[in-house]
């Protein structure tokens, strides 16, 4: 709305602008008197002879005259042109004093909504500290054909030893529960460790299909460990392959409750996860970075 205004206002000020030395020449032109120009001297007297008129009324008929080539000329279009001057000048600085008042509520109104913003954040983050602080499920998802090479199944179906459970199970991926951060990532590890070391003693040309996995902590509850799978579904579409992933839950699980192995982990960026604000997801390095490029 107040844009509208200063628009309208800008508009005003350049008609005053056009008017205040047209009014100053054209007074200007009937007291030398050019004989050329007397269409166009009586053309705007049609404009400026009711303005004219308003002045001498407001003053009361007590307007200054002056004597020139023996005609008495009064000056009342020279103090037309003056107050349309004065107008343009009002006009101009309000327009810009309406455009200033504009950015001023435009910026409160940002810093508002980021307030809000922030606000909500604040909120969504403390929901997820509390789900964090009370997740004792660690869920693992292992996309790997289990079904084409045994040899390298094998290497996954050591984790009841860690205290794992299969929540779910299909050809191409598995769904693990751990009750711990620490065992979960020992399994994790040891798997992804003993399955590239078993790939190393392979021929080229023999059969490697790649493997990833991804990390997530969740509430011991059957809907939060439902929605902790398809959770890990969309953080396994960020992994590259033979990649072990986890959530920024899991992240923050660790930093609550250090793991006892100092793992090598690295952001590789914020997700849009379907949550309300974007979710961090890490890397986890299950081998030195300087002897394998995973």
């Amino acid at each position: 709305m107040l844009k509208v205004l200063a628009l309208f206002l800008d508009l005003l000020s350049v008609l005053f602008a056009l008017l205040a030395p047209v009014a100053i020449v054209h007074w200007l032109l009937s007291i030398i008197g050019v004989p050329q120009l007397t269409g166009f001297i009586d053309a705007l007297r049609v404009v400026f002879d009711p303005m004219n008129a308003l002045i001498d009324s407001a003053l009361g008929g007590h307007v200054p005259h002056i004597a020139y080539q023996g005609r008495d000329i009064t000056v009342t279009q020279g103090i037309l042109g003056f107050i349309l001057t004065l107008v343009f000048f009002l006009l101009a600085g309000l327009a810009t004093a309406t455009r200033s008042m504009d950015k001023k509520l435009a910026v409160a109104r940002d810093l508002s909504r980021s307030k809000a913003r922030a606000e909500q954040l604040a909120a969504v983050r403390d929901v997820q500290d509390r789900k964090t602080s009370n997740a004792t499920s660690i869920l693992v998802e292992i996309l790997y054909p289990f079904e084409q090479t045994a040899e390298g199944a094998a290497r996954f179906q050591g984790f009841s030893e860690y205290g794992g459970r299969l929540v779910s199970s299909r050809p191409e991926a598995w769904v693990l529960m751990f009750n711990s951060p620490d065992d979960a990532l020992q399994f994790v590890v040891s798997a992804a460790k003993s399955l590239r070391q078993y790939y190393a003693t392979l021929r080229p040309m023999d059969p490697q299909p790649p493997f990833r996995i991804a990390l997530h902590a969740t509430e011991p509850s059957d809907t939060a460990t439902r929605e902790g799978v398809g959770y890990l579904h969309l953080i396994l579409r960020y992994a590259a392959d033979h990649q072990v992933v986890f959530s920024q839950e899991l992240r923050d699980l660790m930093a609550i409750r250090p793991p006892k192995t100092d793992y090598d982990i690295q952001s590789i960026g914020m997700f849009d996860l379907g949550q309300a604000a974007h979710q961090e997801i890490f890397r986890l390095f299950y081998q030195p970075r300087q002897h394998h490029a995973q």
